[in-house]
């Protein structure tokens, strides 16, 4: 499936696009309406006829929000946006604090430090956050940060692996969110310090570098996964959710 196929077009997002029709590395294709990665959904009057659009067309059936509890201050209640959706505030990173996803005080020399960093840091989130994928209802999951190109690549890149799709085909859709949000940042950059500049840029090798670090600390991404304290079974469900095992296309 072509990148401009997987891209969803809302008219209060930027960066929305399915994880499906990857090809995984023993030759199967990952299933379209089963994941879908976004940035923020933006809680107000108007996300209400987006989702009803994404119930519609993409069978939208639960939510699972990533951001920190301080992003979503200001925006109008979840539950009276989701209506008919299991919505799930799941913040993957609490151990350090995060303005509008963006980190202070840290300086980072690439991005895929700072993801190596917050997978060793957020075993438990981790562990919940997969236990609720696990467990959902029939239907397509978005998850969804501020920007959808960091803590959402994470995710993303988990149940990627889960799926068997290859490093490159992951680092690939990591990268497709610059051209997404460089309009978001635009407005901004001169506001940002230069310690902070690096995280509105997403680099290929980032990715890489989680990806080979999962592998080479744990040999697998079930091994990670068991080390956040996720059984086995849970893995397989989400992988039997995923992958399309009945034909190649």
């Amino acid at each position: 499936m072509s990148v401009l196929s997987r891209i969803i077009k809302t008219n209060i997002t930027l960066n929305t696009r399915d994880l499906g029709g990857l090809k995984t590395l023993d030759g199967f294709y990952t299933k379209k309406k089963v994941f879908i990665r976004s940035d923020n959904l933006a809680y107000n009057e108007d996300s209400f006829y987006s989702l009803y659009d994404l119930v519609k067309k993409e069978s939208l059936k639960t939510v699972i929000d990533l951001r920190v509890k301080k992003e979503l201050e200001g925006m109008i209640s979840a539950s009276s946006v989701y209506k008919g959706i299991d919505y799930h505030h799941l913040s993957l990173v609490n151990y350090m604090p995060l303005g509008y996803g963006i980190p202070t005080g840290h300086n980072y020399q690439n991005l895929g430090d700072w993801y190596i960093e917050i997978i060793e840091n957020s075993k438990d989130e981790i562990k919940l956050i997969i236990d609720t994928i696990a467990n959902s209802k029939k239907g397509a999951l978005l998850f969804n940060c501020t920007m959808g190109k960091d803590r959402t690549s994470i995710l993303s890149c988990i149940l990627l692996m889960i799926a068997n799709v290859s490093k490159r085909s992951i680092a690939l859709d990591h990268i497709i969110s610059n051209e997404n949000v460089a309009s978001a940042y635009a407005p901004y950059l001169h506001e940002l310090k230069e310690d902070q500049l690096i995280f509105t840029n997403v680099k290929y090798n980032d990715m890489i570098r989680l990806v080979d670090h999962i592998n080479n600390s744990y040999g697998n991404i079930t091994n990670f996964l068991i080390s956040c304290g996720v059984e086995k079974r849970s893995v397989l469900k989400i992988k039997r959710k995923f992958v399309n095992k009945e034909k190649k296309q």
